[in-house]
């Protein structure tokens, strides 16, 4: 079961508006193979490389930290959190579909429940922010382990429209004695297609349009394996559904 689970996963055509899933996933590739194509972004980040290399070795560098960035390196941050934030929305309304589609969801349906849902979200992305501040200094664990227990919280914002506090004491509750099971299905499924993308990508040069093309494209597809995951466990392990899977073939 558990490797059909990872195989499942990366099927994340196989659903009934199976069109709409490809025109998503050709939108939001072209979107973030865009910011490297625009004449007025800086992928070239050296210099900061070696501001943070001189603060390591203990010489203080006499620029400060904001003018080692090109206007276009900053363009190219702000671009890729922008894209971040929209690839989230993508996730969640992915994730969102697959499990309402046995319902009669529709795609629409699905946008129109994200997007009822952005304010909760937007005070959720807050909270995290305060949250990273904090477990900086612990490399981040603590917010690891939060995403972890809280898994399932983006899916009880969406599809029962619950109030902030009340999904999260739900999502809480839903992952309880799950958690390891979860946290090992994301990492296999992680490692699954990390592998393919280190070697196709260790035969092309680097920072080339073939280069960054392949490794967009692996980009995209983790985001939408990840959200049918996503709605594989929460269907298998909130709402008890065995049918999500398909059955073996009788021998």
């Amino acid at each position: 079961m558990n490797l059909r689970i990872i195989l499942e996963s990366l099927k994340f055509y196989k659903m009934k508006s199976e069109r709409t899933i490809q025109v998503w996933f050709i939108v939001l590739y072209c979107l973030n193979l865009s910011i490297y194509l625009l004449p007025f972004v800086d992928t070239d980040f050296s210099g900061y490389f070696a501001y943070l290399d001189s603060m390591l070795s203990g010489r203080m560098p006499a620029d400060s930290f904001f003018s080692i960035l090109t206007t276009g390196n900053l363009f190219f941050l702000g671009l890729s959190f922008l894209l971040t934030l929209i690839g989230a929305f993508f996730f969640i309304m992915y994730a969102t579909l697959f499990v309402g589609q046995n319902d009669g969801m529709e795609p629409r349906d699905s946008f129109k429940k994200c997007v009822s849902a952005l304010p909760r979200f937007l005070l959720l992305l807050l909270l995290l922010a305060l949250l990273s501040a904090v477990s900086a200094c612990l490399a981040f664990l603590p917010l690891l382990v939060l995403a972890v227990v809280l898994y399932f919280l983006p899916l009880n914002l969406t599809l029962e429209n619950r109030p902030l506090r009340v999904a999260l004491e739900k999502s809480f509750r839903d992952s309880r004695q799950v958690r390891f099971f979860i946290f090992l299905k994301v990492i296999l499924l992680s490692l699954l297609l990390s592998l393919p993308r280190g070697l196709i990508l260790s035969f092309i040069p680097d920072l080339v349009l073939p280069y960054v093309m392949v490794a967009t494209f692996f980009t995209v597809l983790q985001l939408f394996a990840q959200a049918r995951l996503m709605g594989i466990l929460y269907l298998l392990l909130v709402k008890k559904e065995p049918g999500v899977l398909p059955s073996k073939p009788e021998k």
